[in-house]
Order: C-alpha cells, then sequence, then structure tokens
C-alpha cells in the first residue's frame, strides 16, 4: 500500500479527491490524502526545505538567476542599463567586460584542476547564450592565481576582441595549465583582472570578474581592500567557492570580496560543481 499526501491551497481539493479516490490509482492501493492550506508563505517554505536537501539545484538556480541573467541582452542589467533594440528583433548584445579569475593553487589538486576548467568552458557556453560571446557582446578574459609570482594573465580577448568566439574562450580555458602554486594570492589575481578591465575594457561596459577559488587568500596581501576599490570602480565581483566548509575567516573574506551574498556560489566539491553545470545546462533549455 503506498500512501501519496497531497498539499494544496485549495479547499476545493476535497472533491478533486474524491475523484481521485474512486479512480485506478486508488484499485492500485494507493491511498491519496489531501492536507489544505491557507497560509500563503507555507508553499516558500517547502521551496526552501527542498533547496537545503539540493545544493546541486539550489546553486545551479542561484548561479542562473543571480549571475548568468545578470548579462542577459533580455531585460536590462541591475544597475539600470539600457541597450537599444533592434528594428522586428531583440535587443543588441550588452557590452561586457569579464575576466574568469581560476584558483590553481596546490590544494586545489591536478584532477580536480581539470574539473575547474570544464566548469569555466561551460559557465562560458551559458553566458553565450546570454548574450553571445563576441566583439560586440561579452569580451573575456582569463587570470590563473596561485602562489604571487604564478599568478598571471593566460589570454585576454578584451584586447584582442577579433578573436573573442566561443570557441576560442573554451580552447584558452581548456589550455591552462596546473600551476600546483604553494599559496593562494588572490588580492595579486584581483589587481592583475583590474589591471587588463582597466586597460581594455570599453567605455560604458559592464566591468565583472568571476573569482572560482577553493581556499582562503594566504599570501600577496588582503584580496578585500583590492576588491573594495573595485567595487568603487563599479565592478561586480562574483565568487564561487568549492568546498566541504568554510572557516568563519573564510567566509568573511568570500564576503569582503563580492558585491554581496547574491554574488557569492558554494558547492562541497569540484565534482558536484560539474553536477551544477548539468543542471544549469537543464535549466536553460
Amino acid at each position: 500500500m503506498v500512501v501519496l499526501t497531497l498539499i494544496t491551497r485549495d479547499p476545493s481539493f476535497t472533491r478533486s479527491s474524491r475523484v481521485i479516490r474512486r479512480s485506478r490509482v486508488h484499485h492500485a492501493g494507493f491511498i491519496v490524502h489531501a492536507l489544505i492550506t491557507r497560509d500563503p508563505s507555507f508553499t516558500g517554505r517547502l521551496h526552501q526545505i527542498r533547496q537545503a536537501s539540493d545544493p546541486i539545484g539550489r546553486t545551479a538556480t542561484s548561479l542562473k538567476n543571480n549571475f548568468l541573467t545578470s548579462f542577459s541582452r533580455k531585460a536590462a542589467v541591475a544597475r539600470g542599463t539600457t541597450f537599444a533594440r533592434k528594428a522586428g528583433g531583440g535587443p543588441n548584445p550588452v557590452a561586457v567586460d569579464i575576466v574568469l579569475l581560476l584558483d590553481s593553487s596546490g590544494s586545489v589538486g591536478s584532477p580536480a584542476f581539470v574539473q575547474a576548467k570544464t566548469v569555466l568552458k561551460d559557465v562560458v557556453e551559458f553566458l553565450n547564450k546570454e548574450n553571445g560571446v563576441s566583439s560586440a557582446g561579452i569580451r573575456v578574459g582569463g587570470v590563473v592565481f596561485s602562489e604571487t609570482g604564478k599568478t598571471s594573465t593566460k589570454f585576454n580577448y578584451l584586447q584582442h576582441h577579433t578573436q573573442n568566439t566561443l570557441a576560442n574562450v573554451q580552447a584558452q580555458i581548456l589550455a591552462i595549465p596546473f600551476d600546483n602554486g604553494g599559496a593562494t594570492a588572490t588580492r595579486v589575481g584581483l589587481q592583475q583582472s583590474l589591471d587588463m578591465i582597466r586597460t581594455y575594457g570599453r567605455t560604458g561596459s559592464q566591468k565583472s570578474v568571476f573569482v572560482l577559488t577553493d581556499g582562503q587568500s594566504n599570501q600577496g596581501g588582503d584580496p578585500c581592500s583590492k576588491a573594495a576599490e573595485m567595487k568603487n570602480l563599479g565592478y561586480e565581483i562574483f565568487v564561487w567557492a568549492i568546498g566541504k566548509s568554510q572557516s568563519s575567516s573564510a567566509q568573511k573574506e568570500l564576503e569582503c570580496i563580492a558585491n554581496d551574498d547574491n554574488h557569492i556560489f558554494k558547492i562541497d566539491t569540484f565534482s558536484n560543481a560539474a553536477e551544477v553545470t548539468k543542471r544549469i545546462r537543464a535549466l536553460c533549455i
């Protein structure tokens, strides 16, 4: 015997449940109970419970709603930018200059670094669907950070924008070697991201940095002051933190780097980060 409990705000459901009881479902050994609630917040609480039990789905939804759609050509971006619409068509591409800032410190590990690159490749694919990776739309640069001496720019399509295609960006991401650095110099990575955008970014473009990291900085100075400088210039900083747990100091660092809580995303492992992008792909279909 299987018992199905249905939760509804519709008091008329008891009438339809009688129909169900007379149906083949009942004869097949199912019992249907209807729990009726008039509390409008109840469904919201149920959604929160489902999200808490599904961290992959929660992170996928947050990345889609708070990161990807902020670059969409279908709606104005958060800071109120508007853009012209072509006659008889959709809006023109939004000018976006973004740097992908990837952690290559030894704590990540080589297998996980390969997964991280695949995740970034997928992120760029989703950005392309939202607005188009192109000379006119989203221009992408890549910086890898670990210890101070190994932190470096890997590709710069903000400068070489005529080569800024989805295929080229994805190929550049996958070609990045693992540094296996002995430290995490997040501030230095942010500085190089700032230098790239400030030098080669377009006037009036939406300027962003997307950080993918597994831990707190421990070399190169305090990243919070550098992040504050960038945010004061109008840059948006998104941080995707990978790890089973974050210390209180690491959490404070995430909060000071990102613009706000909606710019912070978390998942416990790099393999689950890959599952997140699979879920986003399903959401974007």
